[in-house]
């Protein structure tokens, strides 16, 4: 194909403005400066109807948890706080966010406050064959009518009998049923869906499989290595450790490496998951620390169910959003302090869990020099 002057200025622009913002990324993140989040990820309720072994946030009382959730009106004026003025997208877990009956109540609310909003994402486990595409089909509607796109992910671990053993009877049996239920919204302008599978000593064996499932399936592939974070209420203490941690079983962390060393190699330039591999391999190979830019870092930032404001998903807890302005929260050097401590402790140890396109831009440039390192 040969491009005309116009598309070649355009992609030479398009190019430029990403090693800018790769630039500006590494300066920022260098330098610690506190900058409005353009990612949140909003934590909606800890009820949940999966049975996740990686994970306690099903646990305990759903009448109680319920009690403690954010109100509309407590939504609607946490984000009408200009910490959020910026905001693109925003991505609503739980627990299991649909399990909120005024789900799409709260996107609305979150929809009509933020202006600047590009994209609305959904993170389910997609056990509710009715309840699920029920909803997403409204908040595909709600977000079509205002200019937005709408992803979903739904999390499957394995195939078959490994996705039942890691998040309860009947579970992959329930999750196929709701794919089915969506395949009419298949190639809707706004819409995409996704997956993600949490790989662990327990499916290390069956990961060909996931991965032809997935790409025959979504058409993508995406794993995440297991780990236990403080929001899934979880430690390498409890029973389940033993059976998933790649660090407690030197046989399933082998059989990862080998993959990982299959699949490190690019095959062509816009192969990044091989660039996730790699780095993945060095963390666990030999325990180098992470290098690959995380959105967390400057433009990202975590709300949970009872308005608690955190810097990411691992920690960086700054206050409650009910008992102060987040702007308040947030700009301050208390805020600088925190994020120091987990540059050098948590943010070294933290696998790259997804990718986003906006941590892609942050990272194009070191990418770009792997690429021409290792593409032979």
């Amino acid at each position: 194909m040969i491009l005309n002057s116009k598309q070649i200025t355009n992609r030479m622009a398009k190019i430029l403005e990403l090693i800018a913002r790769s630039i500006i990324y590494r300066s920022r993140a260098y330098l610690n400066i506190n900058h409005r989040p353009s990612f949140l990820v909003f934590y909606t309720t800890f009820r949940c109807d999966s049975r996740c072994r990686a994970c306690n946030v099903w646990r305990g009382n759903d009448i109680q948890k319920k009690e403690v959730e954010l109100t509309l009106e407590q939504v609607d004026k946490i984000f009408s706080d200009p910490l959020f003025a910026n905001l693109e997208h925003i991505n609503f877990q739980g627990g299991e966010a649909t399990l909120r009956d005024d789900l799409i109540e709260l996107v609305q609310t979150t929809i009509r406050r933020v202006g600047t909003l590009k994209r609305i994402s959904l993170t389910s486990n997609g056990l509710d064959s009715d309840r699920v595409p029920q909803m997403v089909e409204k908040l595909w509607h709600c977000c079509r009518d205002h200019g937005l796109h709408f992803g979903l992910s739904l999390s499957i671990d394995g195939v078959g009998e490994y996705h039942d053993y890691a998040r309860g009877k009947d579970a992959f049996k329930k999750v196929t049923r709701t794919l089915s239920q969506l395949d009419h919204m298949r190639g809707r302008d706004g819409f995409s869906l996704g997956t993600n599978c949490v790989l662990t000593t327990h499916n290390i064996d069956n990961i060909d499989e996931i991965l032809e499932f997935q790409k025959n399936t979504f058409n993508t592939t995406n794993l995440t290595v297991v780990e236990f974070r403080e929001h899934f209420l979880n430690t390498k203490d409890t029973a389940n450790a033993e059976k998933l941690l790649f660090s407690m079983d030197e046989n399933a962390k082998k059989k990862l490496i080998h993959f990982l060393e299959k699949h490190n190699r690019p095959k062509n330039l816009g192969d990044i998951m091989a660039y996730r591999y790699e780095q993945l391999l060095s963390m666990i190979s030999e325990n180098k620390p992470r290098t690959q830019a995380c959105q967390y870092r400057i433009n990202g930032m975590v709300l949970d169910h009872r308005g608690g404001l955190m810097l990411c998903p691992i920690g960086g807890h700054l206050g409650s959003c009910l008992e102060n302005e987040p702007s308040q929260l947030y700009w301050n050097q208390r805020t600088k302090k925190v994020r120091n401590e987990m540059m050098g402790k948590s943010c070294l140890n933290c696998y790259p869990y997804n990718f986003y396109p906006s941590e892609l831009a942050m990272d194009l440039v070191p990418y770009l020099i792997w690429y021409l390192k290792t593409r032979n």
